[in-house]
């Protein structure tokens, strides 16, 4: 726990001081970025190319669907393979914008690469609707994961087997999962991988024991249900005051090759009317802590 609370303090250490960084700065939507070279006369265009997190895919959709309302002549070419490659194609140039849902490693911060938070996220653990167990400790959820618990009568629910769903290794989910959970433990063979999000979420929906974790954001609760963890329900308050664990920023990248118009799609998403889309969204606005 004071890892995970470590971890959570020096994450809002950094995103208050990058926000902080970008007073004065702020962006109404229809104006032009600060970084932008652009003449406020000639309309903005062209096509941002964009990679990375399947959790961040949907969230930067809907912030590109508001950003083309006032710059229309602006395309884009987004595609979700996972946050390492939202990493490694954007120190490559083959993207403007790289999409992560975990911190970069130690190693990544020495690269020449920018990370810009837009929002907060929970990781919340899910199971099955007709799984009668409301609330697991970390160390429950770390057990059932290790195989140290395989039987849901042991945390108080039906005489079954746990079937512990997991993501791919790309995953900035599973990433900030293992970090925060697992802590240097490592997964039971009786593990099911999956492929994304929506994939995860379906393998827990009709699966009667299963246990996964996906982003809050991606919660349909006529679907799989909610774990509280250590009697915290995942959700605003509890994000943003840190008392549920298992949360994380999710953030939007720029290196060496990223053009102008990158920075001008991240300052509108971080502009009042962007972190507005990220509350309707579902997700935490990354400007809330700061306010």
């Amino acid at each position: 726990m004071y890892r995970t609370l470590r971890n959570q303090t020096i994450w809002i250490m950094l995103i208050v001081g990058f926000l902080g960084s970008c007073a004065g700065g702020e962006l109404a939507p229809s104006v032009q970025s600060e970084h932008s070279t652009t003449s406020t006369n000639v309309p903005l265009g062209g096509e941002l190319s964009i990679s990375g997190s399947t959790t961040t895919e949907p969230l930067v959709q809907t912030l590109r669907q508001a950003f083309q309302t006032v710059y229309p002549n602006v395309s884009f070419a987004i595609e979700a393979h996972g946050s390492s490659f939202g990493v490694t194609d954007v120190l490559a140039g083959n993207v403007d914008i790289g999409m992560s849902s975990r911190a970069l490693t130690a190693e990544e911060q020495q690269q020449a690469i920018t990370a810009h938070p837009i929002a907060l996220d929970a990781i919340a653990v899910i199971v099955h609707p007709s799984n009668p167990v409301q609330n697991v400790s970390l160390g429950q959820v770390r057990g059932m994961f290790t195989g140290e618990i395989t039987n849901w009568q042991i945390v108080g629910g039906n005489n079954q087997p746990v079937v512990p769903v997991i993501r791919q290794e790309t995953s900035g989910t599973r990433a900030t999962f293992d970090e925060l959970v697992l802590q240097g433990a490592t997964y039971t063979d009786a593990v099911v991988p999956q492929f994304g999000t929506v994939s995860e979420a379906g393998e827990v929906a009709v699966t009667s024991g299963a246990i996964g974790y996906i982003s809050l954001g991606h919660v349909h609760p006529d679907q799989v249900k909610v774990l509280a963890i250590d009697h915290s329900i995942p959700g605003t308050e509890t994000v943003v005051s840190g008392a549920y664990p298992l949360q994380r920023p999710l953030l939007l990248l720029t290196g060496p090759f990223s053009r102008e118009l990158a920075h001008t799609f991240i300052d509108f998403s971080l502009s009042d009317a962007g972190q507005q889309v990220v509350a309707n969204a579902g997700w935490v606005p990354i400007r809330i802590i700061t306010e």
